[in-house]
């Protein structure tokens, strides 16, 4: 025969202990008492229970309802930020290093984001249409301000080079030494212009002059043999020529104890010429020029010159040395 399920007694007929049945309980029974927080857990866990399936009976029908008025509400929040206008870029706020670049060129150039909504502006692409319009920013970072603002963070290019623009005709016999110790000597007619170049080779003019920001000295460069005038912002040089300028500078300052004057560039032969003083020659002689091209690794030419210095007495060439060719050194 099955036996019924067991029920609890109806609470007419449960009976409480009393006090005194509790105490002998406790004494003699073992284990009694130990774990009465077991038994309330199990008592507050049926009550919930108990209210959990009354509830479940009486939540289905509610349940279309909230999740009708829940799809309203998230239908409305994307419809709200996606057209409202206060998610709009209303200000374009820009930081920046140096006053190299004028911040109101950059906030022109970003005219056209004005009133566009802030999730549909790319900072990637807005990032990469202010460097190709300033190419002396090394880097661009653009940021989203929520609701309405852009942020734009920029860091300019090393200026590494003070620039003197020659007639395409010139070398560095036409170079006088004083032509880079005078302030105005960089500047254009009338002193209106300071010419630099970047670490990148970009070209640049400003109307002031930018003393104390360099983080090593510049060099002195003398353009020359130009078949169009540089312009402002346009690539000159590459990269790699300028780090040959600064290495070929570096070792005859600290290997060979000359001090370099200035550097006239070939730009359309893609060479340069180093003018350099040196303190040991004949007087009349400390004027030397060393002739450099990218055709071999400095080095190269470096140990050439070496060379030549072991080979020839000293105050032989009093005009020039040419290290361009592999296999001999052409001096005057």
């Amino acid at each position: 025969m099955a036996l019924k399920p067991s029920r609890r007694i109806p609470r007419a007929f449960q009976r409480s202990a009393s006090p005194l049945s509790r105490r002998i309980a406790r004494r003699f029974v073992p284990g009694g008492g130990r774990h009465r927080w077991k038994e309330s857990f199990r008592r507050i866990a049926r009550k919930w229970r108990r209210y959990g399936r009354s509830f479940h009976g009486s939540w289905r029908p509610f349940q279309l309802w909230i999740l009708s008025i829940g799809i309203v509400v998230l239908t409305g929040v994307i419809l709200f930020f996606l057209f409202s206008p206060a998610f709009t870029i209303h200000s374009i706020r820009v930081t920046r290093e140096d006053r190299r670049v004028d911040v109101e060129e950059i906030q022109t150039l970003l005219s056209p984001m004005f009133r566009r909504h802030i999730l549909f502006v790319s900072p990637i692409l807005v990032a990469r249409e202010i460097q190709e319009a300033f190419p002396e920013i090394s880097s661009a970072i653009v940021r989203r301000v929520f609701p309405n603002e852009l942020h734009v963070r920029i860091q300019m290019d090393e200026i590494i080079a003070q620039i003197l623009i020659g007639e395409p005709d010139d070398s560095e016999v036409n170079l006088m030494d004083d032509s880079f110790e005078s302030p105005d000597s960089f500047a254009g007619s009338g002193g209106s212009l300071h010419r630099y170049m970047s670490t990148q080779g970009i070209y640049l003019e400003y109307p002031l002059a930018l003393d104390g920001t360099y983080k090593q000295k510049p060099l002195s460069l003398h353009f020359v043999d130009w078949a169009v005038k540089p312009a402002h912002r346009s690539r000159e040089l590459s990269p790699e020529m300028l780090q040959a300028m600064q290495q070929v500078r570096g070792i005859l300052e600290q290997s060979f104890g000359d001090s370099v004057s200035s550097i006239t560039v070939y730009l359309r032969a893609r060479e340069f010429h180093v003018l350099t003083i040196h303190p040991g020659r004949p007087p009349g002689k400390e004027k030397l020029a060393l002739w450099f091209d990218e055709a071999s690794p400095i080095l190269e030419q470096i140990n050439r010159y070496r060379e030549f210095l072991h080979s020839v007495p000293l105050g032989t060439a009093t005009d020039y040395v040419d290290l361009r060719l592999h296999d001999r050194v052409v001096y005057r």
